[in-house]
């Protein structure tokens, strides 16, 4: 529903209001995302209800940290947790807050591992695997196959067989990767998708292949790539 002349903008400029109220308890709450003591910027953490020790699903605030990392509630006295999700940098977090008084304190997150550094004559192409919301998805969420790279014959046919028989799948954090030669120029992917009603849905893609792209140590995102 939208009033007359209201523009797409206008809406989600009012859906994220809505989403960012928060609930105006008696304590004020501020936890600072760090990793590696490094401040997390512009990162959504959204506070839960406490049932038996776990979040309980009951979205009672949301948030975005600073640029210095800092998120700030009003909640009154009780047990939440406070969630972030996944993302190509950090691991989700799940951090269990007792409100009782003002109070302050800084959350660690987890950084996503890299695989091991690929050879000099290898690219490691990594996978950050989204849903519709922009979130990462789970483990096996995704399936990924390699297939027709070119050029054809390179070594790369061993990994093109192995994942044509066996297909890759996403890991708890939504992530997968995959090496290829450096003179590959472009490969196929075939990816399947389940979605959250269990239905499964396959995308082509062709990727051309960008040296550019890659950092020092041989590691390309398949985002940049697309």
């Amino acid at each position: 529903m939208r009033g007359a002349g209201w523009a797409d903008e206008t809406l989600v400029a009012i859906v994220e209001a809505i989403e960012a109220i928060d609930p105006g308890g008696a304590f004020v709450v501020t936890r600072r995302f760090t990793c590696g003591g490094t401040a997390v910027a512009d990162l959504k953490v959204t506070v839960q209800g406490d049932t038996g020790g776990t979040a309980d699903g009951t979205i009672i605030a949301t948030g975005t940290t600073s640029s210095s990392g800092y998120v700030t509630f009003n909640l009154d006295a009780g047990s939440y947790h406070f969630l972030s999700p996944s993302n190509a940098l950090y691991e989700a977090s799940d951090t269990p807050v007792t409100v009782a008084a003002n109070s302050s304190a800084t959350i660690t997150l987890t950084g996503q591992a890299l695989p091991a550094a690929p050879s000099a004559s290898t690219y490691c192409i990594i996978v950050d695997a989204g849903d519709e919301n922009a979130q990462l998805v789970g483990a096996a969420a995704w399936t990924l196959q390699v297939t027709n790279v070119e050029p054809a014959g390179l070594a790369t046919a061993n990994i093109v067989q192995l994942t044509e028989a066996n297909p890759l799948t996403t890991d708890a954090n939504g992530r997968l990767t995959f090496e290829i030669s450096r003179e590959t120029t472009t490969f196929e992917l075939l990816i399947t998708v389940t979605q959250a009603d269990g239905l499964t849905d396959t995308h082509r893609l062709i990727v051309d292949v960008d040296a550019t792209k890659a950092d020092a140590e041989g590691y390309i995102r398949l985002a940049d790539l697309l």
